[in-house]
């Protein structure tokens, strides 16, 4: 316990779980991903967003969204390196258990990508978006990132990780990289992967 009273959690043994909410956490978003993954399988195979979106969208200059999507592209990538350079200063298992996250979560989704596809019999379509230069693994592994690296003790870059990535999810779907069950997907395996190497790893 420190001098302000606050007692602040410590790392015990090897195999031992630092926080039991986590594994919580981790219950809870695998049950959405079995809930979600039925709708999912019976979604229509599609090759863009766009039959999931208003029609408004469609009226958007894609040129506009392109600007738009780099610069959230930008704002994502420049808080992702924010909090590396923080959790290095500060706590460097919480980096290495960002970056395992960061892979596992792309891992995931490109596999959950060639599964779309093999069930739509080897097609670029699938459910969750079109195979080729797709949104979702980029978005997958910076949630994971992010969950990994525990925002909850940095909470000074929650608040501009969320904005710029909701930003950049909304643009992607605009210029059909994903759909929305892809986003869906895209944001529960980040976390779960996230979630997981906190829990196995205990930081």
């Amino acid at each position: 316990m420190d001098s302000g009273g606050t007692q602040e959690p410590r790392t015990g043994p090897a195999g031992r779980l630092r926080r039991p909410s986590d594994v919580a956490r981790l219950v809870a978003v695998l049950l959405g991903l079995l809930v979600l993954a039925p709708a999912v399988l019976a979604t229509h195979p599609v090759d863009a967003a766009t039959d999931l979106l208003p029609e408004q969208f469609a009226t958007v200059p894609r040129t506009l969204l392109s600007i738009a999507n780099g610069v959230a592209s930008l704002a994502v990538l420049a808080v992702l390196v924010t909090v590396a350079v923080d959790a290095l200063r500060t706590r460097r298992a919480a980096f290495v258990a960002a970056a395992v996250a960061c892979g596992l979560g792309l891992g995931l989704a490109v596999a959950a990508l060639r599964v779309g596809a093999a069930l739509n019999g080897g097609s670029t379509g699938t459910p969750l978006g079109p195979l080729d230069d797709s949104a979702l693994p980029p978005v997958a592994a910076a949630v994971a990132f992010l969950v990994g690296a525990d925002l909850q003790r940095g909470r000074r870059y929650t608040e501009p990780a969320t904005v710029s990535l909701v930003v950049a999810i909304g643009c992607a779907l605009a210029l059909d990289s994903v759909t929305v069950a892809g986003v869906l997907t895209a944001v529960l395996l980040g976390t779960a992967a996230g979630l997981t190497v906190r829990v196995v790893a205990g930081v």
